[in-house]
């Protein structure tokens, strides 16, 4: 019978082991779980407000609770497994104890002794099995205690659901009013680089006016220096028709020259052809050509005050130079053509009485033509032809004279 019962208690005391921690490890999973969900959910809905720490405490303080009654729980199991322990080393020794018997038949008073000791033995496992059971009361207690705490922080959490589906909603009114805000933000900086893009454009319309301002001062200085380029072209012209009629006059007065000397040309050509036979008759026509040669020096004369005249106006402009290049070089060539009949005349045997100027006129003009001489004489030459081209073509050669002969004639051929 007492082995009978203390199976029964073993088996009872198995089985509420069992189940209690079966019972244990469910409401943990149930616990952890629901703590675990709870947290998640709090942390990312309340993760911006003040109040979440409350709940963080308050979680972490049921977390110290459970842990703390999850160490009482294993302590309790640790307790009951040495139990188990203690009633399975009790059976072992009840083993040995049906062996000794067996074996040791013969020395009864032990066995009582034994027996006796086994009684104790069992009472004292019973009355183990009683502390065991009000242990087991104790923790069944504690549970339902912890359970309505459980309860207890159950409706709190749902409280604090409640209120964080408040603060949600002010956390969205709040999420509403950062959006607006940050648009405004935009609208603002929007406006702002509006701004500048204005005050830039101010700023080059204000450079631009500036530039216009200059622009205009300058057309302004333009337009008198046009003015005056106008009122000096104006007064050059005026200078340019006054040589160009001096020149004309100076053409006339070389085309009387040159038909004075193709006069004298023929007198020396008939005074050679009756020379022999006439030979008083030709000291008068060489007294005559004599007086031609005179007056054609006082006509060089005449032309070269003429130059000089024209000198003093076009001493500015490069064309008038040109024009008085080309009237030194004919004066040149008619001293020349003077030198020559003059030549002439004395290889002839003819005497001359009247004492005839024969210097050089252009070193008593004293004109300096410049380092290109050359290009101003044939720039003169160029202009007097286009005005005078019938003066040109109708100029005459030079008596007792090839062109070969002549570098002139060469330069200037008809």
């Amino acid at each position: 019978m007492v082995e009978d019962d203390w199976k029964e208690v073993e088996e009872k005391a198995r089985l509420a082991a069992l189940h209690w921690e079966e019972e244990m490890s469910r409401m943990a999973a149930r616990l952890m779980k629901g703590i675990c969900l709870m947290v998640k959910e709090e942390i990312a809905e309340l993760k911006r407000k003040k109040e979440l720490r409350d709940i963080h405490l308050r979680i972490k303080d049921l977390e110290v609770e459970f842990s703390m009654e999850r160490e009482t729980s294993t302590s309790l199991l640790s307790s009951q497994v040495e139990l188990q322990v203690q009633l399975e080393s009790a059976h072992l020794r009840e083993d040995d104890a049906r062996q000794c018997n067996q074996e040791f038949s013969e020395g009864f008073d032990k066995i009582r002794e034994v027996n006796e000791d086994r009684e104790d033995q069992h009472v004292k496992v019973h009355f183990k099995f009683v502390e065991v059971s009000q242990t087991v009361i104790d923790l069944t207690l504690q549970i339902e205690m912890k359970d309505a705490k459980i309860e207890k922080g159950l409706k709190e959490h749902e409280e604090l659901k409640e209120h964080a589906a408040k603060h949600k909603s002010q956390n969205d009114a709040l999420k509403v009013k950062c959006r607006e805000a940050d648009m405004a933000r935009y609208r603002i900086q929007a406006l702002q680089r509006s701004k500048e893009a204005l005050n830039w454009s101010v700023k080059r319309l204000v450079d631009k006016d500036i530039e216009l301002k200059r622009a205009q001062d300058d057309l302004s200085a333009s337009e008198v220096t046009v003015n005056q380029l106008s009122i000096a072209l104006h007064a050059t012209d005026m200078e340019f028709w006054m040589v160009q009629r001096i020149c004309n006059e100076l053409n006339g007065r070389v085309t009387q020259l040159k038909a004075k000397l193709v006069q004298a040309n023929m007198h020396v050509r008939n005074a050679e052809a009756g020379e022999r036979s006439r030979k008083r008759k030709n000291e008068a026509r060489v007294s005559l050509v004599q007086g031609n040669v005179i007056s054609l020096s006082v006509r060089i004369r005449d032309l070269e005050g003429d130059v000089a005249r024209i000198e003093g106006h076009a001493s500015h402009s490069e064309l008038l130079w040109a024009v008085i290049a080309y009237f030194v070089e004919e004066v040149k060539r008619l001293e020349f053509e003077r030198d020559t009949l003059l030549d002439c005349m004395l290889e002839k045997g003819c005497i001359c009485k009247v004492d005839i100027d024969r210097g050089d006129c252009m070193s008593s003009m004293g004109m300096d033509l410049g380092p290109h001489p050359a290009e101003l004489i044939e720039q003169g030459r160029i202009i007097v032809i286009s005005h005078a081209q019938e003066f040109m073509a109708s100029r005459p050669p030079i008596v007792g004279e090839r062109v070969a002969d002549n570098p002139t004639a060469k330069q200037y051929p008809l």
